[in-house]
């Protein structure tokens, strides 16, 4: 039988996945639209943005750079928008906890009292 906390888990790891996928969908059509005018092949810059999305730092520096060069983002914002993964690991993984303490605690203290 699933507890509060494993239902806590579940549900975070979910939105956390399809916000997750939302940002890097958003830093690959950046990184298409900077590579395509640099480069001036459309099938050059899909190709280079797929290959460089997924490494971590590369994709997220070339998602900040064409975010604020093409579409002339607020550098601030960006930053913040695609760096968001992070803070978001950070905090579902606090939230959980939080979820998951009167759970502990209430278990302690059904123990305590046995």
């Amino acid at each position: 039988m699933a507890n509060q906390s494993d239902t806590a888990n579940v549900a975070m790891g979910g939105i956390g996945c399809i916000v997750i996928t939302i940002i890097y969908l958003v830093q690959l059509a950046a990184m298409v639209g900077g590579f395509v005018e640099w480069t001036g092949s459309i099938f050059l810059g899909v190709l280079l943005s797929i290959i460089l999305d997924f490494i971590p730092i590369v994709g997220t520096i070339a998602g900040i750079y064409y975010a604020t060069t093409i579409w002339d983002w607020n550098v601030i914002l960006a930053i913040i928008f695609f760096c968001f993964p992070l803070a978001l690991s950070i905090f579902s993984g606090s939230l959980a906890v939080l979820l998951a303490l009167p759970a502990l605690i209430w278990d302690y203290i059904k123990k305590i009292f046995k």
